[in-house]
């Protein structure tokens, strides 16, 4: 028996400015899965959201990311 089909959606976007400075943001829902042949293990969906920000300076660049991880099952109540 084959896994259960995985519901997932992306979204993201990123701005460069001229300076530099750049700035992305992303959105990310990931449905329950089924693992295992027979199906026995189940992973709960779950909506991840992240953003960075980030400085080129020279030849480096110096940035800052996070992530924020959401059971999706909790928003609906």
């Amino acid at each position: 028996m084959a896994p259960a089909t995985v519901g997932l959606g992306t979204l993201g976007a990123r701005y460069r400015r001229p300076s530099d400075a750049s700035l992305g943001l992303g959105a990310r829902y990931i449905g329950n899965q089924f693992i295992a042949e027979d199906n026995a293990f189940n992973i709960d969906e779950a909506f991840v959201v992240s953003g960075a920000l980030a400085y080129d300076w020279s030849r480096y660049r110096i940035s800052v990311c996070l992530l924020y991880t959401s059971d999706a099952a909790d928003e609906r109540s």
